[in-house]
């Protein structure tokens, strides 16, 4: 071993204890969690819950105190704190303090202005602007190419086009659909009707910020009150210094993989003890899990995750959620991330799948319904890994679905058909794709910790010897905090024009390497 044993085990039992302490805040009810174990706060969805809350309010006064202290230095915002502005972050910023207390920083202004003013933000933003008066109604540009295509509104309610949409999609185009209806001073009364059939059982939609804020926006404008009063559940999910992440933590998805790198060594701990009474309590009626329990809609990849952890906590309510999974399957031997669903979460069933097939996904299901006594000639093992093989780009990659770099997709495919035994020439081609990644300076693609992680893990499971892992291993060792978190990246991908950090996934990412390392170096 190059690197000095002392420093990697230094390393590992920060990233052990980080983890730990991250599933106790997670479980945690009734106190405030830490919001170093949690999503990055969010000023666009911060804004948002300002623009939908009483003006007055205590949360509300927080949220505008932390919008304030954490300005850029040319008067925007951007996606998140410390990360360059955004016309669209900063031109709702804008609006949120222009509705409360009015005392506007002069910059902002000039950044919108030099930017291109507010006909350089995508459609959700102009929508917003609308409402309260700050654009023009009939130049809202709904977005007609694009990862996101919206015919126009009175075409939405098409049995073509809402069929094809997951249900988050659904709430958050409707949400936005009524919006635009009444900024126009058009009826939105049927709209805002749907979506108070579909609030969820703890005043939220889907559990997430901005369709939230978004749905309780609508609702404020139409004086019509909702069965559940909404702000309850922001105040629920508001960080301590005021702020807001762009949707609540993903708590299924972190407790699953950390359960699952930490069983081996912390079984007996009471900690993960409470982790898998989380887990088993939080399954579904059909099977499935949400991104964060009990009340967000089904989500295969969360869902996954959490039979990872389940299983690695030797959990014996994992029968369901396996049949669960095989049953999601799509034609092509794939899995992807949303299914259609009916009643209210937790007590739900999933229909059919309503979201395009994901390289990612697919990688998580099989290592979820992965068993030593499999061959890989098993019909559903076989169709998927066919799938596997045959979604593989020219140059060696494989295309990610919800993170910024296709890095991650590549690494998990390329592990995934090495634990199954197929295809060494796939294999071979995902490695050379992920080594032409390498930068100079150590990193991986964007730089990031989990590209890094991701890269060396699948060289390291490959027993692939043309990259130099200690300097890789050195960079993750100098990017880890004091507590075993790591210097903040954003690789996940919320809606397209968000990007996200979620330090417990960094962590267990990290703590993987790590210890493949020891092992392989042993």
């Amino acid at each position: 071993m190059s690197l000095e044993k002392s420093i990697i085990e230094t390393a590992v039992k920060r990233s052990q204890n980080f983890l730990l302490d991250g599933i106790e805040n997670h479980i945690l009810t009734g106190t405030q969690k830490q919001s170093k174990f949690l999503i990055n706060p969010s000023p666009l969805a911060t804004a948002l819950v300002i623009l939908a809350s009483e003006k007055d309010s205590k949360s509300v006064k927080n949220a505008i105190s932390w919008l304030r202290n954490i300005q850029n230095k040319d008067g925007g915002w951007g996606f998140s704190d410390n990360v360059s502005s955004d016309i669209n972050s900063t031109s709702l910023c804008l609006l949120a303090i222009e509705e409360t207390d009015k005392q506007v920083d002069e910059r902002t202004s000039t950044f919108i202005e030099e930017n291109g003013g507010f006909s350089k933000t995508k459609w959700f933003v102009q929508v917003i602007l609308s409402l309260f008066n700050k654009y023009p109604p009939d130049e809202i540009c709904a977005p007609s190419v694009g990862p996101v295509e919206l015919p126009p509104s009175e075409m939405r309610f098409t049995p073509f086009f809402y069929n094809n949409l997951y249900p988050y999609a659904k709430d958050m185009v409707f949400s936005l659909t009524a919006l635009e209806m009444l900024a126009k001073h058009e009826n939105a009364d049927k709209i805002i009707r749907f979506l108070e059939n579909v609030q969820g059982l703890d005043g939220s939609w889907d559990q997430d910020i901005v369709v939230t804020s978004l749905t309780a926006l609508a609702f404020q404008r139409t004086k019509i009150n909702p069965k559940i009063n909404p702000y309850r559940w922001f105040s629920k999910v508001q960080y301590s210094e005021g702020a807001l992440p762009a949707f609540n933590q993903l708590a299924c998805w972190d407790i699953g993989w950390a359960s699952s790198i930490l069983a081996s060594e912390f079984l007996q701990d009471e900690r993960l003890q409470r982790a898998r009474n989380y887990l088993e309590n939080g399954i579904y009626l059909d099977g499935s899990f949400g991104s964060t329990l009990p009340y967000a809609g089904p989500d295969i990849d969360d869902t996954a995750v959490a039979l990872i952890g389940l299983k690695s906590l030797r959990s014996d309510k994992a029968l369901q959620t396996v049949r669960y999974l095989k049953s999601m399957q799509n034609a092509d031997g794939s899995w992807s991330t949303f299914p259609e669903y009916y009643g209210s979460p937790p007590y739900c069933v999933s229909g059919k799948v309503v979201h395009q097939p994901s390289m990612d996904i697919t990688c998580h299901v099989l290592k979820a319904l992965y068993d030593e006594s499999l061959t890989g000639k098993e019909p559903f093992i076989e169709s998927a890994l066919n799938w596997l093989v045959s979604a593989q780009n020219k140059d060696g990659s494989w295309k990610t679905t919800w993170f910024n770099s296709n890095i991650h997709a590549t690494s998990e495919a390329v592990i995934t058909l090495h634990k199954f035994g197929i295809k060494e020439e796939t294999i071979a081609k995902g490695l050379e794709y992920l080594v032409a990644q390498q930068r100079s300076d150590r990193c991986f693609g964007n730089g990031t910790v989990e590209e890094a992680s991701l890269a060396i893990t699948a060289f390291m499971t490959c027993c692939f010897d043309a990259v130099d892992i200690d300097p890789v291993i050195q960079f993750l060792i100098d990017s880890q905090n004091p507590d075993g978190s790591f210097v903040r990246s954003y690789t996940g991908v919320y809606a397209h024009s968000i990007l996200y950090n979620d330090p417990m996934y960094s962590a267990y990412l990290g703590l993987n390497a790590f210890e493949l390392y020891n092992k392989v170096e042993v």
